[in-house]
């Protein structure tokens, strides 16, 4: 076994399927009109390049950062797939790193860090009081983390190991050995996987990895 592994993903490993933080804690604050909107452009633009973030962060700072926290906390409590802390230490009894790449907000990642006691997470931030991005994690900017990551741990592309499903993921497909897509709607995404199930078993997937 290879011991000096890195294994990426984003929020959909530990979140229910169809969660998706940024716009859903907005929701629950009540910016549901709003969110629904941008989602919509977001849909119509998402091949041409990074989207949103920006009117995100502009609907975030009308809140405290207290209020957006015990919101993210409690969205992360009532959205938590069962068993996910004994699959990170099958994963991690596989000589990997973990980590979470996501444009959603960073203290949301800082929760499943330290629930799941993940090695490294990197989300976007805000300054809540001036409503502006702090941090951008873009498709690209995801590609340069990861790119960062493996030379601080010290692993080769070979063993560089992506699951993910969106178009977002690609450019980390480039500069991964293996890219594990589940439950891609995309046929781009489809193209560049590696592996392709249609949805989440844990069994297969951790033969795969």
């Amino acid at each position: 076994m290879i011991k000096n592994r890195l294994f990426i993903t984003g929020v959909r490993l530990f979140l229910k399927d169809g969660a998706n933080p940024i716009g859903d804690i907005l929701v629950m604050l009540g910016k549901g009109e709003e969110v629904k909107a941008l989602r919509e452009e977001y849909d119509a633009r998402k091949h041409k390049g990074p989207f949103g973030l920006e009117k995100m962060a502009e609907l975030y700072g009308e809140f405290s950062e207290k209020d957006v926290l015990l919101a993210a906390e409690k969205y992360c409590e009532e959205n938590m797939k069962a068993k996910r802390k004994e699959l990170v230490e099958k994963i991690k009894e596989k000589g990997c790193k973990i980590g979470v790449v996501s444009a959603n907000p960073q203290l949301v990642l800082d929760f499943l860090k330290e629930r799941f006691d993940l090695d490294f997470v990197a989300g976007t931030e805000f300054y809540f009081e001036k409503g502006k991005l702090k941090s951008k994690v873009d498709r690209y900017k995801k590609a340069e983390i990861l790119k960062e990551k493996a030379f601080e741990f010290g692993v080769k592309k070979e063993n560089i190991v992506v699951l993910g499903s969106s178009v977002t993921d690609l450019p980390m497909a480039e500069n991964a050995g293996k890219f594990i897509v589940v439950g891609a709607k995309d046929d781009s995404v489809k193209e560049k996987a590696s592996v392709l199930f249609e949805e989440f078993n844990e069994e297969d997937f951790l033969k795969e990895l």
